[in-house]
């Protein structure tokens, strides 16, 4: 089978890469804003502007987080569809021996937009219910075995309950993942079926069933092949254009020439990325076409009916002359130039970047204790972040859990807790025998050694038991006189607005481990996400929103300095001394190492 779909391949390219190329300029002028319009729509509509952690959850569960997931989930999926079915239409003509003509395989495909928006729609569906118990399934795992004590106790102690629930979790993630691709075996055949064979949505479906009975395995072995290269062929291909940069910075001392192997370098690299998702794309519509056309044995008859309009052209502008050649070259190597200019322009030969000393610099004592607070003020961090929660007296305890298993061995809540109770236990020994007798420190405590040295980036910590820490925690700010030199971040968007009530010019933050939407667009100053969120792209459009950004938590020497190149403002980490280092070290970079770590931080 694989002979065939290279020579069909062969024989075709031409008309799928232009069909292609041509859909996704479609989709991207037409369909993409109608996703993003509905998506913001739905989220508007609940009362929100952008969904960050638990509120993704919140929006999920309610009728129309659901109706959401449902409508946007089928735009999406019929998006792919769509694009499918037009590479269907090609593959279509040439089987009935004619010339595939791209413009009728679109709008045949356009024809068809609704019939494959209600497919998306209901395979979407379908793919909710059917992993809905798999998601019950480990939520209760996760309430059996993990919500004893603060989930920090499972990840840093790693019990017997926490490996328990590991393997739980994994049988239970396995087996959903196998169910999902079993049901997507059993149903990938609907496409042509609807494409070709006129079949409604549902009638595609269960044919699609009846075809693949027990060729779920063949299918999913050709699926899972097409997967793997999707996933390594551009891993493979960045490796290269980072080794082959690696090796060209190092050969040209002129800034002009260099600016021009930077763009050519780019310029290929793009282009070759390029042509491997195109080739992935039209890759997985061969697959899907032999396959059905081995599975159906009435495809050969219903191919020769009617078959889509022939092309009298064949695509022939893709033919290529020296004339032609050598005019793209001259404008390829000018607009390598300017890539190139432009890519050095905008590297900074200093780094504008601050240190946040993460839980106090918890790297180098017990974390949010005043003694690593001290360790990182004379390491020579610039903030120091700490987690606030009120304690059953009313007093600011500085603690990251909800209890102080992980830290001290017991199972005393804050909420619950005197400041005393608190007081009593000893945070320091478990890291070190050397902080032995350090205890729990409060937040007036914290900003009066911090007062005239270093800023106070100060947590909001939320388990569903605070009374008044939004307003106690600006009265104590206040008392300190440190309203300049403090900034007020958390995890509940709902805190932020609260702190954006009570002290509208106060620098507030929030803090995002996952996100959905235009994070940018939140009334914030400080947006501080986990360091796979801050991309390149993200921090420019925060930059231009007059946002700052922190990424958070940087403990290798690798997440620093790709962090640094790409633009952050803050660095938040365990390890002060370590970030100091990477930036001391950063000061020695000449021009062309500058731009080889800004090319590696910038994929």
């Amino acid at each position: 089978m694989f002979s065939e779909l290279f020579q069909t391949f062969l024989r075709c390219w031409r008309p799928l890469v232009v069909a292609d190329i041509v859909f996704k300029l479609a989709a991207t002028i037409v369909i993409a804003p109608i996703v993003a319009l509905a998506f913001r729509a739905f989220v508007e509509a609940s009362g929100r502007t952008v969904l960050a952690d638990e509120d993704i959850l919140n929006f999920v569960a309610s009728p129309i987080g659901a109706l959401c997931l449902l409508c946007v989930g089928g735009l999406v999926l019929a998006t792919v569809v769509l694009e499918q079915a037009v590479l269907l239409r090609i593959l279509w003509t040439d089987a009935a021996g004619r010339r595939p003509h791209v413009i009728s395989a679109i709008s045949g495909a356009a024809s068809d937009t609704w019939t494959t928006v209600k497919l998306g729609a209901l395979l979407v569906a379908s793919a909710v219910v059917l992993a809905l118990p798999y998601v019950v399934a480990l939520g209760l795992v996760y309430w059996w075995l993990l919500t004893g004590h603060d989930i920090n106790f499972y990840l840093a102690e790693k019990p017997t309950a926490f490996w328990v629930a590991v393997a739980l979790g994994g049988v239970i993630a396995v087996a959903a993942a196998v169910m999902l691709c079993w049901w997507f075996a059993a149903r990938v055949m609907s496409i042509p079926l609807l494409v070709v064979r006129r079949l409604g949505v549902r009638e595609s479906i269960a044919e699609s069933r009846k075809l693949t009975t027990g060729k779920q395995w063949q299918i999913g072995r050709w699926l899972l092949g097409w997967l793997a290269v999707v996933v390594l062929a551009p891993a493979a291909l960045f490796a290269i254009y980072l080794a082959v940069g690696n090796w060209l910075a190092g050969q040209f001392e002129s800034l002009a020439a260099l600016a021009v192997v930077v763009g050519v370098l780019t310029m290929v690299h793009l282009a070759l990325s390029f042509v491997v998702h195109l080739i992935t794309v039209i890759g997985f519509a061969l697959i899907v076409w032999k396959l059905w056309r081995h599975l159906d044995e009435s495809s050969t008859e219903v191919i020769g009916e009617t078959p889509p309009e022939e092309e009298s052209t064949n695509a022939a502008w893709l033919v290529w002359n020296r004339w032609r050649f050598g005019a793209v070259a001259i404008v390829a190597i000018g607009i390598a130039g300017l890539i190139g200019a432009a890519s050095l322009a905008g590297l900074k030969l200093t780094d504008d970047v601050q240190i946040i000393a993460h839980r106090g610099g918890g790297a180098h004592g017990p974390e949010n204790s005043l003694a690593a607070i001290r360790q990182a003020i004379l390491d020579r961090t610039q903030w120091v972040e700490i987690d606030v929660q009120e304690t059953s007296d009313d007093r600011l305890a500085v603690v990251h859990d909800r209890d102080l298993k992980r830290l001290a061995g017991s199972a005393l809540e804050v909420h619950s807790s005197t400041l005393e109770q608190l007081e009593q236990l000893d945070i320091g020994n478990r890291f070190s025998p050397d902080f032995k007798g350090e205890q729990v420190t409060t937040l007036d405590a914290v900003l009066e050694l911090c007062q005239g040295r270093v800023g106070v980036v100060i947590e909001l910590k939320q388990y569903g038991f605070d009374k008044q820490l939004e307003q106690r925690v600006v009265d104590l700010v206040e008392q300190y006189d440190l309203a300049d030199d403090v900034m007020i971040i958390s995890l509940d968007s709902k805190m932020i607005a609260k702190i954006r009530q009570l002290r509208p010019q106060w620098r507030v933050g929030l803090l995002t481990a996952v996100k959905l939407g235009d994070l940018t667009r939140v009334d914030a100053n400080l947006l501080a996400v986990r360091k796979d969120l801050a991309t390149p792209s993200f921090i420019a459009r925060a930059h231009f929103r007059d946002r700052e950004v922190a990424a958070w938590t940087l403990n290798s020497r690798e997440s620093l300095e790709r962090m640094i190149s790409r633009g952050v403002d803050y660095v938040i980490t365990d390890d002060v001394p370590l970030a100091e280092q990477v930036l001391l070290e950063r000061r020695e970079l000449s021009l062309p190492e500058r731009w080889l770590r800004a090319l590696a931080a910038s994929w």
